[in-house]
């Protein structure tokens, strides 16, 4: 299945550091093999997309392998769609988009 990104306007606002700081995470993941091949494909594939869950992820715990390993697994391949989102959490993503460090 097909992670759905929950909000178009943070799909548009990601930057290319954004994404390259999930890739790095997922490639490091892949390296130490606290992720399988399958399971990286799906990650490559959420970054390429510019997944927020996963980018928000790699943004926080890009720097500590273990801890990203342990929440990554909370995502999901199951398609989510924007009624699911709280509005409280939407307009949260609306106004703050994808935040660089």
């Amino acid at each position: 299945m097909t992670r759905v990104v929950k909000s178009k306007d943070f799909l548009t606002s990601c930057s290319l550091g954004d994404v390259d700081r999930a890739f790095g995470a997922v490639s490091r993941l892949s390296e130490r093999r606290l992720v399988d091949a399958a399971r990286e494909d799906e990650l490559v594939r959420w970054a390429l997309s510019r997944d927020a869950d996963l980018l928000i992820l790699a943004k926080h715990y890009g720097h500590d392998l273990d801890r990203l390993a342990r929440h990554q697994q909370h995502l999901s391949s199951t398609t989510e769609d924007d009624d699911a989102v709280p509005d409280f959490i939407r307009s949260k993503l609306n106004k703050s988009h994808c935040v660089t460090q």
